[in-house]
Parts: structure tokens; sequence; C-alpha cells
């Protein structure tokens, strides 16, 4: 597993898995879905994925911004 973090370079396809993630793994009032590149997007706040080496799937994020921290870990399974 690697840690990416996410600028506007970072492939399209981790992303929507990191939406996916989210979306699954939180209520809809919990969850920050779409909003959450949106987020990452934000000046100060940083998004850092947790990539598998293997297969390339997104296991989990952490989501860094200036008033806290967002951590979560979880499977697309």
């Amino acid at each position: 597993m690697e840690l990416v973090e996410v600028t506007k370079k970072t492939r399209d396809e981790w992303l929507a898995q990191a939406v996916r993630l989210e979306r699954k793994s939180f209520s809809k009032s919990d969850s920050l879905g779409q909003r959450l590149v949106e987020e990452a997007m934000k000046p100060h706040n940083t998004l850092v994925l947790a990539v598998g080496t293997q297969d390339a799937t997104v296991h989990g994020y952490i989501l860094f911004r200036r008033n806290g921290v967002r951590i979560f870990f979880g499977c697309l399974h």
C-alpha cells in the first residue's frame, strides 16, 4: 500500500473510488460524497489516499483540513 497526495494530476479513477468509499461508508447526512474532492482542492486542505500497490484500489483516505482531520479506511467489496 502506498500513500498518494491528491493533486490536480491525480488519477480520476482513484478520486471516484474515494468518493464511492465515502458514500458507501457513511450515511447521506454524514458523507462528504463528491464534496470530498472539492474539500481536497481547497487551500490549506490536503487529501491523502491509501492505494493498494498490487491492485491500485483505494482502501482509505486522510483528509487534513484547516480545522481538523478526517480519517477513514474501509473497502469497496
